[in-house]
Parts: C-alpha cells; structure tokens; sequence
C-alpha cells in the first residue's frame, strides 16, 4: 500500500513560478529613479558631474547606437548627454589634459557606463 501524500503548505502553493532555467523572472520599473549628480572632474575650482546612476539601458542604447556609427561616435555622443553641455564644453576646451588624465578619464568614464571589466556580465544586487 503506497504512504498518504501530504498536502502542500499555502507557502508552496503560493511559490513564485520559475521559467524551465530554474530560475525568476526579473522585475524592473519604467520609472527613472530620482538623478543625482557626483563630481567626476574638476578644472581649476569648478566641478562637472555625472549621474551617480547610469541606467543599463543607457549603456544598451550607447551600444546600440554604436552599430550604425561606432564606438568613438556613441561614447562621444554619451558623454555630451551624461556631462552636460558645459562639462564636456570643459573638456574640449581644457588645454592641459594629458595622455595620463585622459586615459584615466575615460577609464572612469567607460567603466560608470559599461560597468567595471570584473563586474560584465554579472546582475546588479
């Protein structure tokens, strides 16, 4: 004679369904979370700011404008909509950048848009 079943708890009834992966669907909203700006350079005393949130989306729409213009074109067309008129005016009009602050800029620059190397392809907690 086979054992009783036993009846499934309201907890497991009510268990958020999985796709086959094993795994939930994600969640997002439409809405754009509040912006607030950090300083991301200086030239003499006056401060240029980014988002301190990039959207993910941003980061597609960047690469997704890249494939009918380029990278160089996209990241530039990126930065004038993240900086602001004047902060990127600030830039081209900065006679003493050199190769080092520029490297470091776009290193910081790529990494709050794309995501640090190390951190690809990994979900945001």
């Amino acid at each position: 004679m086979a054992a009783p079943r036993k009846k499934a708890s309201a907890a497991q009834r009510k268990a958020v369904p999985t796709i086959a992966g094993g795994f939930e669907p994600l969640r997002f909203s439409s809405k754009a979370p509040t912006e607030e700006r950090v300083p991301i350079f200086y030239v003499d005393d006056d401060e240029y700011t980014i988002p301190k949130f990039i959207s993910r989306s941003f980061s597609l729409g960047v690469m997704e404008r890249a494939r009918d213009v380029g990278m160089e074109i996209a990241v530039t067309e990126a930065m004038e909509e993240l900086l602001g008129d004047d902060g990127y005016k600030a830039l081209l009009n900065c006679p003493s950048i050199s190769d080092e602050d520029w490297d470091a800029f776009q290193t910081i620059f790529r990494d709050l848009v794309f995501g640090k190397p190390e951190e690809q392809g990994k979900g945001r907690r």
